[in-house]
């Protein structure tokens, strides 16, 4: 896209500059080959587990210390 256009993000989304960019991304997408497409899917389910793992241990963390606080007292 050219920089002459401005930003997109700053368009409604149901406008025809909107829908020519989804169409045109997908034909990208499609063009990258499946074993590409197949890598960006793992890459993003690993990285949702990984964050899934994260903040389940922040949770648990968060409610020992809250735990430890009452019990201490």
């Amino acid at each position: 896209m050219s920089s002459e256009q401005g930003d997109i993000r700053s368009e409604d989304p149901s406008s025809e500059r909107w829908i020519q960019y989804y169409r045109e991304a997908r034909v990208r997408r499609r063009a990258r080959g499946p074993e590409l497409r197949t890598r960006v899917k793992l890459r993003r389910y690993r990285n949702r587990q990984r964050a899934m793992i994260i903040s389940g241990f922040l949770t648990v963390g968060a409610l020992a210390s809250i735990f430890y606080v009452v019990l201490a007292r």
